[in-house]
């Protein structure tokens, strides 16, 4: 399901790369394609290593939570439904 997302993360450093080159902006007309396509994949991208990151953080939440005495016991409902 995320192939296309990380194929997209690909397109877009290859395009901060490409952006990067002062050679790219001598043809205005390619730099401002490639400018617009960079436009387009950023908040995709932004709202992707959000979710990630997020995914990230439960993970380690529970993880943390497991090795903590203090933390309340759940039920293996409760832990299982929280990972979907």
């Amino acid at each position: 399901m995320f192939e296309a997302v990380e194929e997209l993360v690909a397109e877009h450093a290859d395009l901060e790369k490409k952006l990067a080159d002062p050679s790219v902006h001598a043809d205005q007309a390619n730099a401002r394609k490639l400018n617009k396509r960079y436009a387009e994949l950023t908040p995709i991208i932004a709202t992707y290593r959000s979710w990630k990151q997020t995914g990230d953080d439960i993970g380690t939440a529970r993880e943390l939570a497991a090795d903590d005495p203090s933390s309340p016991p759940r039920s293996r409902s409760w832990r299982s439904s929280a990972r979907s």
